[in-house]
């Protein structure tokens, strides 16, 4: 101190000056040391979030395989704890020494984990709701099944039940097993309402038929639940002795009906009986007779026919009538009439001529029919004519015209 003081004016100033400078070099080196300080602390804690986000977005792979299907080993409690995980690395914030670019590429790690959560998320949700619908697991992996059965309680089946967000394998997958799972419904629902529609009052309905049942049971054959199968099996049963019942009874009056007539009973497709009546033997005989008969008056007829051409002339249109068991036949003014064989030939027809050639357009043949079977004469159809040319099997002694 008594060095300072025993110097002149101008050392203590030099020697002021020269302390102000070093302490401001070493202020400003200490705050640079300072603030890098700042920085390598928070880019070391930054880092450290950052290795939180890899190691979780691993974590979150585990849980997808390929074609966006989840690992059969998914854990619904796991992604939980990853979901709180992600929660907690969303508090982090940018501070004033963290490095913006830095903070940056840790945000779209964190945001890429938060999607992959929620995938992982949404899906094992939707994929435990499917696979609820049925008896055992159609989705499990990436093994799909589309054979399952839908459980005997589901009485509907959700249109969410696939996100939209999704477009990948798993997605159609899932949207086949929805698929799946509504058809097996409606069929149940439509065998249901057609088993009830058979009943009033739990009563089995009049007028349904043995058809009707049957169309039920197809019905009911199309449900894939056995125990769904089985309990509207059981209810149909009721249908069933009620459809014997009636149908015993229609059989035993058609019995008696039959009995009463001579008559048998036959069971048509829908279930009821009808009387058939017995066969008139009296009938098939007079067929039988006149068969003959026909065929021998034919014979008769056709050698009626070569005499009369051999007795001579008629005009070429001739007036034909039906074989007269005493001779001849008279021409009728009116209309002409011819006979047929049941055979037609040339000679099964008779011509005579006409003495007057009047109303000649007005020309009818005559069909033999056979005997009657009560009186014993002969039986003749008359059918009218233009032209005797139109009469099949005629043909004119004196030539044609």
């Amino acid at each position: 101190m008594e060095r300072i003081k025993k110097m002149k004016k101008k050392q203590k100033a030099i020697l002021l000056g020269g302390t102000v400078v070093i302490l401001a070099v070493a202020g400003i080196f200490g705050f640079k040391y300072y603030d890098q300080q700042k920085y390598e602390a928070a880019a070391t804690e930054l880092t450290k979030h950052q290795a939180k986000v890899e190691k979780l977005q691993q974590a979150l792979n585990e849980n997808f395989l390929k074609d966006g299907f989840l690992s059969k080993n998914v854990d619904t409690e796991n992604l939980e704890k990853l979901s709180q995980e992600v929660s907690a690395l969303q508090t982090v914030k940018k501070k004033e020494y963290t490095d913006e670019k830095s903070f940056n590429a840790y945000q779209k790690s964190l945001e890429k984990a938060e999607q992959s959560l929620k995938e992982a998320t949404e899906k094992a949700d939707k994929q435990e709701a499917v696979n609820q619908l049925f008896e055992e697991p159609v989705l499990t992996g990436d093994e799909v099944s589309l054979e399952g059965i839908v459980k005997e309680d589901v009485k509907e089946v959700a249109s969410d039940l696939v996100p939209t967000t999704y477009k990948d394998g798993w997605s159609q997958a899932m949207e086949q097993l929805v698929a799946v799972a509504q058809e097996q419904v409606k069929v149940k629902e439509q065998a249901e309402q057609a088993v009830e529609a058979l009943f009033s009052q739990e009563k089995v309905k009049e007028g349904i038929t043995r058809k009707d049942y049957e169309e039920v049971n197809e019905t009911i054959g199309q449900v894939k639940n056995e125990k769904v199968q089985q309990a509207l099996a059981e209810k149909m049963k009721q249908v069933d002795q009620e459809l014997q019942r009636i149908e015993e009874q229609e059989k035993e009056q058609a019995e008696q009906e039959a009995a009463a007539i001579g008559g048998t009973v036959e069971k048509k497709e829908d279930g009821s009986f009808v009387v058939v009546e017995p066969v008139q033997e009296s009938s098939q005989q007079t067929n039988h007779v006149s068969s003959s008969e026909k065929t021998a008056t034919s014979s008769a007829n056709s050698g009626s026919a070569t005499q009369t051409q051999k007795s001579g002339g008629s005009s070429p249109k001739a007036n034909v009538a039906p074989p007269a068991k005493s001779g001849g036949t008279k021409s009728s003014s009116s209309s002409k009439q011819s006979v047929k064989s049941g055979e037609p030939s040339s000679n099964s027809s008779s011509k005579q001529t006409s003495n007057s050639g009047k109303n000649s357009d007005e020309s009818s043949y005559w069909e033999y029919v056979g005997k009657n079977p009560n009186t014993g004469g002969d039986g003749y159809i008359g059918k009218p004519v233009e032209n005797l040319e139109d009469i099949p099997g005629l043909k004119f002694v004196n030539g044609d015209e």
